[in-house]
């Protein structure tokens, strides 16, 4: 069975509700959602539960979804509406992630799964950007090594210009998980070996101040964090909101 209803979840009493809404879309997985600055929440990708128009008994089927139809939501509205994309569509995928942008202009879509022409599922590595006022995509040139194709993973801004991505399902076996680390700067779209942390943004971020010398990534795997035992650290305290919202797929905080 899939669902296509809308659950919001009040954080304050951690109770949850099915509000009404009209003209829902088609059930979907496998997509995401992603909280704009405006208020809207932008579904990207996936796969439909919908009528298959090859079988002559007009069964129901999943379906990919074009990258180029997409979804918004009002959230104060309550509201859906199709949007139309333009620009270097994306191949259709389902399980990639979709981060804001620090400034709140775009939505960076890493990886994924999508079905080729012969029915096999390819897994992938690529970045695509949404550029929100134009609902336009475009492919940058990205440097450096990149991660190994991978699906289901999660991704998350933890500087102003630095994505993390981790863990997913690679390639090959189903259940082939992979437990490795990455980080990209978007500012130059460079998949990056090490990390200097920015205590500043952390600081504003929700976590307390802390020292400690580069996090270095070999082959791209977090291996090891290399501290100054001669300085006093203090341990940083990523607050619980900010560690709910890096796991939770599929999950859009609204206030």
């Amino acid at each position: 069975v899939y669902d296509n209803r809308w659950m919001v979840i009040d954080t304050n009493t951690w109770s949850y509700n099915y509000p009404d809404i009209s003209n829902p879309p088609a059930p979907r997985l496998d997509h995401t959602a992603t909280l704009t600055p405006n208020g809207n929440i932008i579904i990207i990708g996936g796969l439909v539960y919908s009528r298959n128009v090859t079988d002559p008994l007009g069964q129901h089927t999943l379906n990919p979804v074009s990258m180029n139809s997409l979804l918004k939501f009002d959230a104060a509205e309550s509201q859906w509406q199709n949007v139309t994309a333009i620009g270097n569509i994306p191949a259709p995928r389902g399980g990639h992630s979709a981060v804001l942008s620090s400034d709140g202009n775009s939505i960076i879509v890493f990886g994924g799964s999508t079905i080729e022409e012969n029915g096999s599922f390819k897994t992938l590595n690529d970045i695509f950007v949404l550029e929100l006022a134009t609902m336009r995509w475009s492919a940058p040139s990205v440097y450096g090594e990149p991660p190994l194709p991978r699906k289901y993973h999660y991704a998350h801004l933890v500087d102003e210009d630095l994505m993390l991505v981790g863990f997913g399902l690679g390639t090959g076996d189903e259940h082939h998980g992979t437990n490795s680390v990455h980080l990209l700067s978007t500012s130059t779209w460079t998949w990056i070996s090490d990390y200097h942390p920015n205590v500043y943004w952390l600081t504003r971020n929700g976590t307390t101040s802390m020292v400690t010398t580069s996090i270095y990534i070999t082959n791209f795997t977090y291996d090891k964090i290399m501290a100054d035992k001669n300085k006093n650290e203090q341990s940083s305290h990523v607050r619980a909101g900010v560690i709910a919202g890096v796991i939770s797929g599929g999950v859009v905080a609204v206030s």
